[in-house]
């Protein structure tokens, strides 16, 4: 982004081709004409590879956590009954849970070693959680904050839609189950290739705005005290935890609520994926409105 400075002799008090390696060490430039100091802004193309890195961590997330679910007679029929529950409580390394279903592991150690692998994901599971305002934050200038986040924010309803349509039409019986832990393992690895030749720092050399450079940082404690002491966010917590464990309780048992009155995966899938469908057309038109007036408390109280 180009800088219109008029006026003002700028005197900067980096060099031009140092570049600091650290979050903390902005480049920033000092006003000579008697004004305030203000730290220079500017925006870099590399954000859209950021935000299009972490799109794909929380399909991949989604992928890890709910991957089986269109599929889950499939699963219990190979593992033994009541795998694909267990899973839930759970949560996956996508690459040990392949080892599960080679040849040679006893029935004990497949399920144990597919138990191990959901485990190791399920570390990793709250990482996506604060991706969408992390990067859009650290990368995105105040004019594009809103879309940014929404683009990231819808990542994980369209990754579950794109397995609910997908996933019950290539797995159809147990030697299948291969091809899912292939396709589960593809997506974060391709992913993770990007990032290692793409990303190389927490925050760009220069904040794209004013809030982003000021770095405002609690501690653990501290933060956790202010959030549990603001009715306005517990009113969230509740509201939004709900929503969100009645969406994944939905997203989880459909194959089972419909199994039994003779429907095939292919259509509980479908139904799944019907369920956030209409979700993700609500949630795009309130991305962009946000995005246009600024109204987020407003759209909120409408939404709920």
């Amino acid at each position: 982004m180009t800088e219109q400075v008029k006026n003002i002799s700028l005197t900067c008090t980096d060099v031009a081709d140092k570049r600091p390696t650290f979050m903390t060490e902005y480049s920033t430039c000092t006003a000579t004409s008697g004004s305030t100091a203000e730290p220079t802004t500017r925006t870099y193309h590399i954000r859209w590879i950021y935000l299009l890195i972490s799109v794909s961590i929380q399909v991949s997330t989604m992928m890890a956590f709910i991957g089986y679910a269109p599929v889950a007679n499939i699963i219990d029929s190979n593992y033994g009954g009541g795998t694909h529950d267990t899973l839930n409580l759970i949560f996956i390394g996508n690459g040990v849970r392949g080892l599960s279903v080679i040849d040679g592991p006893s029935a004990a150690q497949m399920k144990l070693i597919l138990y191990l692998g959901h485990g190791i994901a399920a570390i990793g599971g709250p990482i996506p959680m604060i991706l969408p305002t992390k990067v859009s934050s650290s990368w995105f200038p105040p004019s594009q904050r809103a879309i940014s986040t929404s683009v990231n924010s819808i990542s994980p309803p369209f990754g579950i839609l794109l397995i609910n349509l997908i996933i019950p039409r290539i797995i159809t019986k147990n030697s299948d189950l291969m091809e899912l832990n292939i396709i589960a393992f593809a997506i974060p690895f391709a992913t993770l290739i990007v990032a290692i030749f793409t990303i190389h720092r927490n925050a760009p050399v220069i904040p794209p705005s004013l809030s982003a450079a000021d770095g405002l940082r609690l501690p653990l404690k501290e933060s956790l005290l202010t959030c549990f002491k603001s009715r306005a966010y517990l009113v969230l917590a509740i509201s939004v935890g709900g929503g969100t464990a009645m969406f994944n309780v939905l997203c989880v048992l459909m194959e089972k609520i419909l199994c039994i009155r003779g429907y095939d995966n292919a259509f509980s899938g479908l139904v799944t994926a019907l369920m956030i469908a209409s979700g993700l057309v609500g949630a795009t038109i309130a991305g962009l409105f946000v995005d246009r007036t600024k109204l987020f408390v407003e759209t909120l109280k409408v939404g709920y």
